[in-house]
């Protein structure tokens, strides 16, 4: 049996210390990501398949979370033939109205943005007289992000040229 040099040790202490300092990243990694993905509200995108019927969905969490300050942000764009269609948004518990958003015809690129308490929203495309058309909706829970072309200019939202 041979016996180990100081320089063996060393060595052997070293790689130790760095697979233990590899494991500690990698549970801090696997941790935050569970953080993140139980607490991070998701955006949603959404293309509506049939501009000329009412359409319900929800976005957000799964559960309703009221008392959360917040925002939420709407982008609608598309083409509608018809302005009499609007998006409701309301709180899911209790049940109450949010906000709406009023379309116009032609091309639609209108935003819609609110305080809103909750991390999760129902959301009505109410039709009106729209026959056709192309309508996408996208909604974060946040203030407009800044790709959607949006500034904010004395207290008002205004489309960037």
């Amino acid at each position: 049996m041979e016996t180990e040099t100081p320089i063996q040790t060393a060595g052997k202490i070293a790689i130790g210390a760095l697979r233990a300092l590899l494991i500690l990243v990698g549970v801090a990694i696997m941790a935050l990501t569970v953080v993140w993905f139980f607490h991070h509200v998701p955006d949603t995108d959404m293309e509506l398949t049939s501009v000329a019927r009412d359409t319900t969905f929800y976005v957000g969490r799964a559960e309703s979370n009221g008392g959360r300050g917040g925002y939420i942000s709407l982008l609608a764009t598309g083409e509608l033939d018809d302005s009499t269609a609007s998006i409701l948004i309301d709180y899911t518990k209790p049940p109450a109205r949010a906000g709406e958003l009023q379309l116009s015809g032609g091309k639609v690129n209108q935003m819609y943005t609110s305080d809103f308490y909750d991390a999760k929203a129902r959301v009505t495309y109410r039709h009106g007289r729209v026959k056709q058309g192309n309508l996408r909706l996208q909604i974060v829970f946040s203030l407009p992000p800044g790709n959607w072309g949006y500034t904010l200019k004395s207290e008002h939202w205004t489309r960037e040229k």
